[in-house]
């Protein structure tokens, strides 16, 4: 049984002769494949014409409504389905696209695989879907089970398989009355320390732009327009991410991008290329209306359409306001009905409350108030492996994906707080090497997914300009170059993950006790409530101030 099966959806239903067109049209292009490179040219454009493409981002798996802070009931594939059912009403070329990172969120998909994740974007109907780094997090065999269910291609030309061909395909061509539209997908290369290291030892992933430039000859023969559907990433930095894409690769007419969680209120132009971005886990869905003339983009209109959530810009690189929306779109129903099954299966895995937070407990330290939860976190490693001789926790921050609200904790947040399975792993280091393990900490931009956290009792100061890292104490004392040390992490990081190659050093002991169960078990072992630990750990010199912070990729 297909366990990704869709059940009927609110969708307007088409006759009978479009249906037969459909079908016929589908048959021909599996058998020139999702490159359609023998297909026969356009008929005669006219001279005006429209294509309106809508994109996510950074979904991770989140197929339910959810609380953001001042907002409850936000985002959710059902919400978003009507919205997308509403503009495919208004308009006649539609791409529904999204730019990588379905994966990796919330129980809810989780615990299933994706299984909600990918039933409800076949329901809303994408085109496709660019591969990003958290498509790596499980292992091969799940990804490759998601692109079989999926109905619609995976999208990737610079991850390549051994022999030197895309995992995936590399790109889309999508014909429409009078247009051809190219979709181009890439991956970042950061996925080389981003993803967990025996996902990815049998891959290449080349250069972004160096891929887009083999490419581009070939799609701007075969299409009109050219649209870069990217996981790589809005910065500060033009020579970063999509910015460097658009500065190096101007051919492009569109990149629609996601891995930052960029909110945006308007595109950004390096040159002349618009780039785009849609927040991140389903709370926007981005609208962009290309206006083509004699079969050239002559003008692009680009807005975000919030979902179930009211949104007030701030800067760019800044998260907006939120607050509850005046109107709120109607769920559709059936898929509501199929995606509250899985919320209802983990409710009743997940119910048990293990205690009680005097206050929320923050994943993102650029948010006002509560308590760090990292810390917290490596507080619960290091209390688990103090008897096997551990001195101190250290992993990186973005390993945890969501805050631990106030009031009681149920066993679903600190799933919610934990997604990956990672397992807590000792590693022996001499003091030499965890000399080294700072100052690398030092050299990492601030409050990125790999920034550091550490365990009550460690403090240092971390010199961005000089990018060394200096005053380390651990346990109260100064860090003795020639002793030995064991420091407690999580897998991925022991692995090499974000860059962290010096515990590779090191003797590692993996413990295979899943972090999420020995933070469960601190907590329990806390009593009743929490105590908070306010004490200063990590000290940033030279750093950009909160505000200006990045979420976890």
């Amino acid at each position: 049984m297909n366990r990704y099966r869709v059940r009927p959806a609110s969708r307007p239903q088409p006759s009978l002769i479009p249906l037969i067109l459909i079908l016929a049209v589908a048959l021909a292009l599996a058998a020139c494949g999702a490159r359609q490179a023998s297909a026969p040219p356009p008929a005669a454009a006219p001279a005006e014409a429209e294509l309106v493409i809508l994109h996510t981002n950074d979904h991770h798996g989140h197929p339910l409504k959810y609380d953001l802070p001042g907002c409850p009931g936000a985002g959710g594939l059902a919400a978003r389905l009507t919205l997308v059912n509403g503009i495919r009403s208004r308009h006649a070329n539609v791409l529904v696209l999204d730019a990588g990172d379905v994966n990796q969120g919330r129980p809810e998909s989780n615990l299933f695989l994706g299984e909600p994740d990918f039933i409800g974007y076949n329901a809303i109907g994408y085109d496709a879907m660019a591969l990003g780094n958290h498509e790596f997090d499980a292992a091969r065999t799940v990804l490759m089970e998601q692109k079989a269910a999926a109905r619609f291609p995976f999208l990737s030309a610079n991850i390549l398989t051994a022999d030197g061909k895309p995992l995936v395909e590399p790109f889309l061509i999508r014909r429409f009355p009078g247009f051809t539209v190219a979709v181009l997908g890439l991956t970042t290369a950061e996925t080389r320390t981003l993803a967990l290291p025996r996902n990815i030892r049998d891959l290449t992933i080349a250069d972004e732009v160096a891929t887009a430039r083999r490419y581009l000859p070939e799609l701007r023969r075969k299409a009109d327009v050219v649209v870069a559907l990217v996981h790589l990433g809005i910065s500060e930095d033009p020579g970063f991410g999509s910015r460097r894409l658009a500065r190096e690769c101007p051919e492009f007419d569109l990149i629609v991008d996601g891995h930052t969680h960029t909110f945006m209120d308007r595109p950004l132009y390096e040159g002349r290329v618009p780039i785009v971005q849609a927040w991140a886990r389903g709370t926007v869905v981005g609208q962009a209306t290309l206006r083509l003339r004699n079969r050239r983009v002559a003008g692009l209109e680009w807005q975000p359409l919030p979902v179930n959530v009211a949104l007030t810009p701030g800067a760019l690189f800044h998260d907006p306001k939120v607050a509850p929306p005046a109107e709120r779109l109607v769920e559709d129903t059936a898929l509501l009905t199929q995606m509250a099954e899985y919320g209802a299966k983990v409710d009743a895995m997940l119910a048990a409350v293990i205690g009680h937070a005097p206050a929320t407990y923050r994943n993102n330290p650029g948010r006002a108030g509560g308590y760090s939860l990292g810390g917290l976190v490596c507080d619960a490693l290091l209390w688990y492996t103090r008897t096997q001789g551990a001195d101190f926790a250290l992993m990186n921050r973005g390993s945890i994906r969501a805050d631990l609200p106030e009031g009681p904790i149920p066993l679903k947040a600190v799933y919610a707080a934990l997604p990956f399975d990672n397992t807590a792993v000792i590693v022996t280091l001499s003091g030499a090497d965890v000399q080294a393990l700072f100052d690398y900490t030092a050299t990492i931009e601030s409050f990125q997914g790999a920034s550091p956290i550490v365990s009550a009792g460690v403090s240092a100061v971390l010199d961005h300009a000089a990018r060394r890292a200096r005053d380390i104490r651990i346990n109260g004392q100064p860090l003795d170059p020639a002793a030995t040390y064991r420091v407690v992490t999580n897998s991925f990081v022991a692995a090499g993950g974000d860059g962290y190659e010096v515990f590779k050093r090191g003797q590692l002991y993996d413990t295979t006790v899943y972090m999420r169960e020995i933070f469960a078990a601190y907590i329990q072992e806390s009593g009743a409530t929490l105590v908070p630990d306010d004490r200063p750990r990590i000290i940033l010199e030279g750093a950009p101030p909160p505000a200006a912070q990045k979420p976890a990729a």
